[in-house]
């Protein structure tokens, strides 16, 4: 079975899960999918997981039954216990990441092209290694911010802190970068540019994903 297939059955079974039982699963599934493990042994450690909260829910149990009055120490042990992910699957993640965020900034770049060809949108290398930069930084900080509230009171406002900061990201950060970092060797695109770079990346993006 692979990694996707994995996925795929774990999000249908999850559905058969009590909506507590569900939410503390879920907190399981965050921790695990945010650790430095190999993403396939993961995956297969979350499902044998999923399916013994099943079938004890079955017989009337909650997972708190089942997985104890500490989880995050239950968590560490399984995970301490699992292969760690190798450079292969940290390139594979990173790259899909990036390719991702140069569809976002690509497509963009298109539509305003395309929409409002007398502006001439240009780009500056500098403004695209800082996007960089900051996207390769991203996703780790947000893993770890989201894995420090787990199983915590505080769990939904850091939640909802995470929540803020991507979507500061997605809408704020761009243009700081615009103002406050140095416009150097500008390239001066056009409709055609800007969609073949999008195109190149969503075929390497759709790859990396096939390579999970």
């Amino acid at each position: 079975m692979t990694t996707t297939a994995f996925i795929e059955l774990n999000n249908k079974r999850r559905k058969e899960l009590t909506p507590q039982n569900e939410a503390f699963y879920k907190n399981i599934l965050l921790y695990v999918r945010g650790s430095n493990v190999d993403q396939r042994a993961g995956e297969e450690l979350l499902l044998e997981l999923l399916e013994h909260l099943i079938d004890a829910q079955a017989r009337g149990k909650k997972a708190v039954d089942v997985f104890g009055l500490h989880p995050e120490e239950y968590c560490k042990k399984l995970v301490d216990a699992l292969p760690k992910a190798s450079i292969k699957q940290k390139a594979i993640l990173s790259g899909s990441v990036l390719s991702f965020s140069g569809m976002w900034l690509f497509g963009l770049l298109s539509a305003a092209q395309l929409l409002w060809p007398e502006l001439q949108p240009s780009i500056a290398v500098s403004h695209l290694a800082a996007v960089v930069m900051v996207m390769l930084l991203l996703p780790g900080t947000i893993l770890t911010l989201l894995k420090k509230s787990l199983f915590t009171a505080e769990q939904s406002r850091i939640e909802n802190v995470i929540w803020v900061i991507t979507m500061g990201f997605i809408w704020l950060i761009p243009i700081a970068i615009i103002y406050i970092v140095p416009a150097t060797f500008k390239i001066e695109g056009s409709f055609f540019l800007y969609g073949s770079v999008f195109a190149v990346l969503l075929l390497v993006h759709f790859v990396l994903e096939k390579l999970k």
